[in-house]
């Protein structure tokens, strides 16, 4: 669950710091901006690697015969959640690309 819990962190804050930046203009200018390398950051690698870690940890667990799926999916939500950050962190990219163009 904490796993879970790390991925979603991750996610909501690339998604925060890709908010903050876009609303300060970044991408905008020739200045990089620390928010949009922030989410970047925070989407693109922390929460495919907290995903990667999350589903190392459940191949083990489901080795286990008296394993059982918990109700609330937990594989199918660090999916989604990943794929979230991935997709936030893809915004930050953006900004960042956009603000070297300019220069």
């Amino acid at each position: 669950m904490s796993l879970a819990a790390a991925v979603a962190a991750a996610a909501v804050a690339s998604a925060i710091f890709v908010w903050l930046a876009r609303s300060g203009g970044a991408g905008q200018t020739n200045t990089v901006s620390l928010m949009a390398v922030l989410g970047w950051l925070s989407g693109s690698v922390l929460s495919l690697l907290g995903f990667s870690w999350f589903r190392s940890v459940d191949s083990a667990r489901r080795l286990d015969p008296l394993y059982v799926d918990l109700a609330w999916r937990p594989r199918r939500v660090v999916s989604l959640l990943a794929t979230v950050g991935l997709i936030a962190g893809s915004f930050g990219a953006l900004l960042v690309a956009e603000s070297v163009a300019r220069s």
